[in-house]
């Protein structure tokens, strides 16, 4: 099979039929492209489909993406400042269109310029060790500074850290709003250097968590976080079982500061504490989901609430009863964010 050329000039028809084909019923991404090198062009592929369906044996009519569907999909992406790149066109990755199964579009946001820059993926363990993500770090760190692009390979404990500052910044921006700071179009960079401003400030849930951040990017002690720290419940999660959903809600009853998991697993409650909070707060929040959130829901999900093989950590403690008398068996059930989980 061919790869596209890069620098095709697609009008916005052959790009709404494109992304109409991909979206199609039995269309992969190895069949799209060869039905592309086929017909030339979406349009004509999805003229042909269902005679192409039939002629296979298929009795049932194959569920082709309408246009309004297509058009409503695109529509979604224009508050959110998100644009399209389809493979062949010149903002498109050349490397990546030489794949038989390169996506047929991206969906970008930022700086698109940065998909034909020289790029370079650090690719290492899922279960990511100690020092495997300190070397991860400096390795990007330099290529960075070389001028590469670095590409994340999105490893659990790698995005662990990722995960622990940002809950970390809702809490320094739930400290703001009672401070009477004004976050209006506050950048994560902004948010830190309040919080190393008014680090004596800052409760012992923004502390505990820092602590775990320290072991997950730099090794060293283990931060022992007992249950009766106001940080316990930041750094829990469900384990995958049939109670999943119920054990995040709860536990995002028990760290409501963490208003993405609030939002995401207690819907009712975020609401009504989002109607108590300082204008401040609400901007800000709104202003993340829209921007972090709402582009990727699934993918978010994933990421946070996934259940993928843990990092490595500490050996194991000998069992004991858990916190309120209740046993091992039945803790179990609740497990880490990643890296996080004391002994």
């Amino acid at each position: 099979m061919q790869p596209l050329k890069n620098g095709l000039d697609l009008d916005d028809a052959e790009k709404l039929a494109r992304l109409r084909l991909i979206r199609s019923e039995n269309v992969g991404l190895i069949t799209f492209h060869r039905l592309l090198e086929q017909f030339g062009t979406a349009r004509k592929a999805l003229d042909a489909l269902p005679d192409m369906a039939k002629k296979g044996g298929r009795k049932k009519a194959l569920k082709i993406c309408t246009p309004s569907a297509a058009e409503d999909e695109l529509a979604a992406l224009v508050p959110l400042d998100v644009s399209t790149v389809f493979c062949g066109e010149a903002g498109y990755p050349p490397r990546l269109a030489h794949i038989d199964d390169a996506p047929p579009l991206l969906f970008v946001r930022g700086h698109p310029d940065l998909l034909t820059k020289k790029s370079v993926a650090v690719v290492g363990s899922r279960n990511a060790s100690v020092n495997g993500r300190r070397l991860a770090h400096e390795m990007a760190r330099a290529l960075g500074e070389a001028g590469y692009l670095v590409v994340s390979g999105m490893a659990r404990g790698i995005d662990a850290a990722a995960i622990l500052r940002q809950k970390m910044d809702f809490i320094v921006v739930d400290v703001a709003q009672e401070s009477g700071i004004d976050l209006a179009g506050a950048t994560r960079r902004d948010i830190r250097a309040l919080a190393r401003r008014h680090a004596q400030d800052l409760p012992e849930e923004f502390h505990g968590l820092a602590d775990l951040l320290r072991w997950a990017e730099e090794g060293g002690k283990w931060p022992r976080i007992t249950s009766d720290h106001p940080a316990y419940f930041y750094t829990l999660r469900s384990a995958d079982h049939g109670n999943r959903d119920l054990v995040n809600m709860l536990l995002s009853q028990l760290s409501p500061k963490d208003v993405r998991q609030l939002f995401i697993c207690h819907k009712e409650l975020f609401y009504q504490l989002y109607a108590t909070w300082h204008d401040t707060k609400k901007s800000y929040v709104a202003e993340f989901l829209e921007r972090e959130y709402q582009v990727d829901k699934a993918g978010a999900r994933a990421a946070l609430f996934g259940h993928e093989p843990e990092m490595e950590q500490p050996a194991p403690a000998p069992k004991k009863d858990g916190p309120w008398g209740v046993s091992e068996k039945k803790i179990a059930a609740v497990g880490p964010w990643g890296a996080v989980r004391g002994k």
